[in-house]
């Protein structure tokens, strides 16, 4: 199913494939590669989700909520990591079960598992840049439960998202306070924008994301997912993601 969420590397944003692409983003910088710079590491980030958070699966249902926040931190060139990452005030909006369509509270707020964030270049052989999310172990982005409340045993849906997102992050190329790092939805349902970038190692990496959900007397599936986030980072001292 499709969720879409509204942050990252405090963002929510959100990789069946961790532990190999963890391996791959480790390592020195491959010439002209996209890589963190400041004075020292590491540099402390806040992040803070500007609007709505969503994620939509390919058959419509999704998870949306009104606000995300987050803390992490830039460890070294060629890592980040999203340390607290949550949202806030989220819905599950159901579109096709075997009971019609309904929506749910997500009762508590969502929090998601800590992230790596690894620095991309030449997204989809592109010119844009951007960053890999994607948790530091296990293949979960995050866990959790949506449900009517006054009834919690009837209607309780839990829902795994599964896998890594590869976001555009801006500025490029210039010391900053303050940067972006926007997720999108691609053309199709369930589809990201952007499913490849290479990394610091200069190797290409993919990003996939699902969503699992185990409901009790609705229904049970895996659908290919996207998340949509706008998210505003803000570091402890001035940092700069090289293009």
């Amino acid at each position: 199913m499709r969720l879409q969420l509204k942050r990252i590397i405090g963002v929510l944003m959100l990789p069946a494939l961790a532990a190999m692409l963890v391996a791959a983003a480790v390592g020195a910088p491959a010439a002209g590669a996209s890589e963190f710079k400041s004075a020292s590491f590491p540099v402390t980030s806040l992040s803070e989700g500007l609007g709505i958070s969503t994620f939509l699966s390919e058959s419509l249902n999704s998870v949306t909520c009104q606000n995300s926040h987050g803390k992490g931190e830039v460890t070294s060139s060629t890592l980040a990591k999203a340390i607290d990452l949550y949202l806030t005030g989220c819905k599950l909006i159901v579109e096709k079960s075997s009971i019609g369509k309904f929506t749910d509270t997500c009762v508590p707020d969502i929090t998601t598992k800590q992230l790596d964030i690894v620095p991309l270049s030449k997204l989809n052989l592109g010119t844009k840049t951007g960053v890999l999310i994607l948790p530091i172990t296990g293949a979960e982005l995050a866990s959790f439960r949506c449900g009517t409340e006054k009834k919690p045993n009837e209607n309780e849906v839990e829902i795994k998202v599964k896998g890594s997102v590869i976001c555009e992050s801006t500025p490029i190329g210039s010391l900053v306070m303050i940067s972006k790092i926007i997720c999108a939805a691609g053309a199709t349902h369930g589809s990201q924008e952007f499913t490849h970038g290479t990394n610091p190692q200069g190797k290409i990496v993919e990003a996939h994301l699902t969503a699992e959900t185990t409901v009790f007397g609705i229904f049970k599936a895996t659908e290919k997912d996207s998340q949509e986030t706008n998210e505003i980072v803000k570091y402890s001292q001035l940092i700069e993601q090289t293009a």
